[in-house]
């Protein structure tokens, strides 16, 4: 007898209509994500570098996110190799392919895009589904220009095929790949495999009570991990299966296995107890399918049986989430790195004894750096280590980064000794972890839109003279009507840098003063530029014209990246708010624009001003009402993708 959370007696429910309807897969779908060609520079307009690439893959059905590649730093033409596989259980459906450029720091800024049908490469006669290779490679879009190229292969699989497989017991002999594609469906979409009689007939059991009792027996002396969720603990196992017994097959289960690992990463919060639970499911799997013969001496490190007594140094090649995690969680309140025995093992060293005394040796080559307490050392090292070495993984450290190179730089406080402790731990780090060519060129990304305590705390005189744009001519009523009233397209803006000029004394200095007033350290790169696209794309919002809202928007978002402080970039917009521009066009006709400062020389600033917002208050209104109407349209819960489709398309 079960008493639902209701407090009602089950007793009054009908068993069969309570349950959930199992979703029906007709077979998974196997992409292979080869390479892209001739993606667009990011930030072009502003001179900015190759991208940072990286594909997600989503359903235009219903919105679902299945799958993100890796990333691909500085590259236009970028090379994953990457197997994803996905469930299907709706023919109808179509994959929405999206290349984006991401950023540790900003939103990440999509290249384009382009979309696979199920119908191309699978093939529907008579109940019966089969699928048919699909090598293609298709434009990427976006705004209506082609982006680039994106080249993929695709194939099917059907779930009956797999389905008639003879059910022979698994082994590490009888194993095959239709197995793990089985073992790919009962992966839920946010990398957890749960504990069901489909997942313990992988393992030879008969129910997953089985299972459960089995792999019990190797907790039940471990607290923290006997009460972790039975899923979680089968998504363990399922890690140490695929490392056990699909070795040689690495390639097609890396993105199954990074999503499981991920799942475990969230939801078992102890570093501790997750590398517990890896150790026993590991155990569990070897004992259980009598494991004794590996294939190379990685897959035997992988799963915790190396012969090598001394932990080995955690590399680009080898890291995973979980060291990410765990040594992070080495980190200081404060922001430093303690050198201790667990972090020094990280780093390939069998002691913080071994570890200290080798930098006492290293860092004594610098003479100013060489007296400096051996927390700052590991501290410095660790700076570059997450640079070299934790690449793929930016998102999950940058703010702890930040927290690191400020509190080194504060305990040096010293510029040239600074200097000198960075190098030092730099060239450390690309000794003893053979850094390439290849890592250091991707490191640039990082280096180019991370701004360094350095720059936090210094502007030279030029930059702040340059933020102040010279007068080159009068506003009048006649140019601010004209600008606001030009919507063609031979006027439509071709240059950020070119859009507008501060235009008198007064506003440059409203400008200067409010911005200096209020950030005396500014982390701001106050140039001349910026300057001009905060009041340019002010302007723009001001007027609302529809020709211009690309061009505002990118101006907005390089703005924001460039100040990289939400309050200051407020302070400077509502200072250039005061700011009039004279012209919105590199093609505004030099004869006209003369004639009307001759003929309106005498107007004031403030009759500009009057103009320009008059003009922008009845726009405005308009535009709230279409904003209401539109949230009103899509509160539905089940419009949230065509809210952003539209939103997009807007």
């Amino acid at each position: 007898k079960i008493i639902l959370s209701n407090g009602l007696d089950s007793e009054w429910f009908d068993e069969e209509a309570l349950q959930v309807p199992v979703k029906k897969y007709y077979g998974i779908a196997r992409i292979n994500i080869i390479e892209a060609k001739d993606l667009m520079p990011t930030d072009f307009w502003f001179g900015g570098g190759d991208p940072d690439s990286y594909v997600k893959i989503t359903s235009v059905f219903n919105g679902v996110e299945y799958v993100k590649t890796r990333v691909v730093y500085k590259s236009i033409k970028p090379e994953w190799q990457q197997v994803i596989y996905i469930p299907i259980n709706d023919l109808d459906d179509q994959f929405k392919l999206q290349v984006y450029d991401y950023s540790a720091f900003f939103k990440h800024k999509l290249l384009g895009y382009c979309f696979l049908d199920l119908k191309d490469f699978m093939q529907v006669r008579k109940r019966t589904i089969k699928g048919k290779h699909l090598d293609l490679e298709c434009n990427l879009t976006l705004k209506g220009s082609i982006r680039g190229k994106l080249h993929f292969t695709a194939d099917f699989i059907s779930f009956s095929e797999l389905e008639s497989e003879p059910t022979t017991p698994i082994s590490k002999e009888t194993i095959t790949l239709k197995h793990l594609y089985l073992l790919i469906t009962y992966q839920r979409q946010d990398g957890c495999f749960e504990l069901t009689d489909n997942v313990a007939s992988l393992f030879n059991f008969s129910s997953k009570d089985e299972l459960m009792k089995s792999f019990a027996a190797y907790v039940q002396n471990e607290d923290r991990v006997k009460g972790l969720h039975a899923d979680v603990w089968i998504s363990a196992v399922v890690t140490a299966f695929l490392k056990a017994l699909l070795w040689d097959h690495r390639r097609e289960w890396n993105t199954v296995y990074a999503k499981t690992e991920t799942y475990l990463s969230e939801n078992v919060t102890n570093i501790e107890t997750e590398e517990r639970l890896y150790n026993l499911a590991n155990k569990f799997v070897i004992e259980h399918f009598k494991i004794s013969e590996w294939e190379i001496e990685e897959q035997k490190k992988s799963l915790g049986v190396s012969a090598s007594s001394k932990k080995s140094m955690i590399t680009r090649r080898t890291v995973t989430i979980r060291h990410v995690r765990r040594l992070l969680g080495y980190q200081n309140d404060s922001g430093y790195f303690e050198l201790h025995d667990h972090l020094s093992e990280s780093l390939g060293f069998s002691s913080a004894e071994e570890a200290k005394k080798h930098f006492k040796t290293h860092f004594a080559i610098y003479s100013k750096a060489s007296k400096l307490d051996a927390n700052v050392y590991s501290s410095a090292v660790m700076i570059w280590y997450l640079r070299y070495v934790f690449v793929e993984y930016r998102g999950e450290w940058v703010d702890k980064y930040k927290k690191t190179a400020i509190w080194v730089s504060e305990q040096v406080n010293d510029e040239q000794v600074e200097k000198e402790v960075l190098d030092a731990a730099r060239s450390f780090i690309m000794k003893r972890f053979e850094v390439d060519a290849e890592t250091l060129q991707e490191d640039e990304t990082f280096k180019d839109s991370f701004t360094t305590l350095k720059q936090t705390k210094e502007t030279k005189k030029t930059e702040k003279l340059a933020t102040i744009s010279a007068i080159q001519s009068s506003i009048t009523v006649e140019t601010a009507q004209c600008v606001i009233s030009s919507n063609n397209e031979e006027k439509k803006i071709e240059k950020a840098s070119a859009l507008v000029n501060l235009q008198s004394k007064t506003t440059a200095d409203i400008v200067k003063d409010d911005v200096s007033a209020q950030n005396t350290d500014s982390s701001i790169k106050l140039t001349k530029v910026v300057s001009d696209i905060d009041v340019a794309s002010e302007y723009l919002s001001e007027t609302g014209s529809q020709q211009v809202k690309e061009q505002q928007e990118t101006a907005k978002e390089y703005l924001s990246q460039q100040i990289n402080d939400e309050k200051l970039e407020e302070e400077l917009i509502t200072a250039s708010t005061e700011v009039v521009v004279e012209k919105s066009t590199q093609k505004v006709i030099t004869e006209e624009k003369k004639a009307a400062v001759t003929a309106n020389k005498g107007c004031s600033c403030s009759k500009t001003v009057k103009v320009v917002k008059d003009q922008a208050d009845k726009i405005k209104e308009n535009s709230e009402k279409a904003k209401q109407y539109l949230i009103e349209e899509l509160k539905d819960e089940k419009l949230v993708t065509s809210d952003k489709i539209i939103i997009e398309q807007s």
